[in-house]
């Protein structure tokens, strides 16, 4: 009996790391960027580096992604705090700017539908007549250099897949300081 049982612990520790993950980990995707990959960002440099961005669907028709900075990621509900912008690429939908279709960016507090004293984050439409808010954005640091976004599928016209990536924007027409992917988005199945 005990050497069965030692033999079903050892097959047990084999075979433990081919387990299916989760079905939400499962449904997602994940993609490293070079560290150090950074163009012409203020120091330190390593906050503006990307080095990998997650995106998966989860319960409730919510959609969830992850970005890693090489260094630190502020706090995003401080007013002064500047975090990776998730931009999103849904197949068939198209408004004026070519570069993307919705974008997740914050309001300070006093600004727009913020009445609240803390950073607030919203989906937004990519259009060079003017975004509009299109549903409510939850943005969070969930370790010193990871940054987690949440946003309910609704908010990007309910899709059966869509892109993701994140970038550091420099001020103005300036390129991005950093991109993953470098070109293009990351596509996941929603459906």
């Amino acid at each position: 009996m005990r050497r069965l049982l030692i033999s079903l612990g050892c097959t047990a520790v084999l075979i433990a790391p081919l387990t299916p993950l989760p079905h939400a980990a499962a449904t997602g995707k994940c993609i490293t960027d070079p560290r150090g990959d950074t163009k012409n960002a203020p120091q330190p440099k390593a906050n503006y580096d990307i080095v990998g961005a997650c995106g998966h669907r989860a319960s409730h028709h919510r959609i969830i992604t992850t970005v890693k900075l090489a260094g630190a990621v502020d706090n995003p509900q401080s007013p002064q705090a500047y975090v990776p912008t998730l931009v999103i690429d849904v197949p068939g939908q198209k408004f004026d700017n070519p570069t993307c279709d919705y974008f997740v960016q914050g309001a300070p507090p006093g600004v727009g539908a913020n009445h609240t004293n803390h950073t607030k984050y919203y989906v937004n439409t990519c259009q060079n007549s003017g975004s509009q808010q299109v549903g409510p954005a939850l943005v969070t640091r969930i370790s010193k250099h990871v940054m987690k976004v949440v946003i309910h599928r609704r908010a990007i016209g309910n899709p059966k897949r869509f892109g993701f990536a994140f970038s550091t924007f420099s001020d103005g027409d300036q390129p991005s300081y950093d991109r993953a992917p470098d070109k293009g988005f990351q596509h996941i199945r929603l459906r």
